[in-house]
């Protein structure tokens, strides 16, 4: 139990009685080094943590006598290991009762609970475990958009509607870039709002330093690249259902699962490493693939920066 400030006796008091009630159940030590809580923790704390892998943690005690009002404040932090699930109510309350045991039970105690503040480390996984469910959602739910613009073209070949506009004179670039030109701006809608969403919602890892950015990029040249290939693909199918559902899945399977399967055989271990590597050299030829990916690295890159 260590302790700061000029709380030495009242620590030495709380080690003795807390080994006389729980006798070899709990082992305590009082430093009375005078320090700040977070060189407590830091320094203290850490170094028994060393020396004790079942540490449940610590309690500082600042200046034991501060008037307030005629009474006497009795003032502590209780810093616990977390990975103890009993830590976060043991210490607070042996803290508790010996107060009270030692002055009588005439006392108010008011208790503050708060976390530690996450590491940075935590933080990039928390940013890259939204870069997983970005690569997911996104690609779920543009998958929709991609394959109503397949099923149009391969419609409008299927009922003859652009064999018609061509034997009026209609150039075929002037019905491929109408066409595109059409469906780009419909796109550019939704990708707005996906992009605005991840700002209204604080994804900080899409919207902080030059992430922003790196996202309104990877959504504009997503669409300039995919509906150019879905016009490539479309003269695979026949029949606009079976062209609308099949790209359907084709995209979700390869921009949304793919890219999370290669990163984690790329991060597995050194055996997988370089499988993952290569498929994500060989997939990146398609475009939704590029842009899973690039949800995912964009979500890691800090990451990448503390392995």
């Amino acid at each position: 139990m260590p302790v700061g400030s000029d709380a030495a006796a009242f620590a030495s008091t709380v080690s003795s009685q807390l080994s006389a009630r729980y006798g070899s159940l709990i082992s305590t030590i009082a430093d009375t080094t005078a320090t700040t809580v977070g060189g407590f923790d830091n320094t203290t704390l850490f170094s028994k943590k060393l020396q004790m892998p079942k540490l449940k943690g610590g309690i500082y005690f600042y200046n034991t006598t501060i008037p307030s009002g005629g009474n006497t404040v009795y003032k502590y932090n209780t810093l616990v290991n977390t990975r103890s699930p009993t830590s976060y109510f043991f210490l607070p309350t042996l803290a508790a009762e010996t107060i009270i045991n030692n002055l009588g039970s005439n006392i108010k105690i008011e208790v503050t609970n708060y976390p530690l503040p996450r590491t940075y480390q935590q933080l990039q996984i928390n940013n890259t475990i939204s870069g997983f469910f970005a690569s997911f959602i996104f690609s779920l739910a543009l998958a929709f958009k991609f394959a109503s613009i397949m099923a149009f073209i391969v419609k409008e070949r299927e009922d003859r509607s652009k064999h018609q506009q061509i034997v009026s004179g209609m150039k075929l670039s002037a019905y491929w870039t109408a066409n595109f030109v059409y469906d780009y701006i419909l796109y550019l809608i939704v990708a707005v709002i996906s992009v605005a969403l991840c700002s209204a919602l604080g994804i900080s890892s899409f919207t902080s330093g030059n992430a922003y950015a790196g996202v309104w990029l990877l959504f504009i040249f997503y669409g300039l690249a995919y509906i150019s290939f879905t016009y490539i693909l479309a003269f695979a199918f026949k029949d606009h259902g079976n062209a609308q559902a099949g790209f359907y899945f084709l995209t979700f399977i390869v921009g949304g699962m793919l890219p999370i399967l290669t990163f984690l055989l790329r991060i597995l271990g050194s055996g997988s490493n370089p499988i993952g590597r290569g498929l994500a050299w060989f997939l990146r030829i398609y475009p939704a693939f590029s842009f899973g990916e690039g949800l995912m690295n964009i979500g890691s890159v800090s990451l990448y920066g503390t392995a």
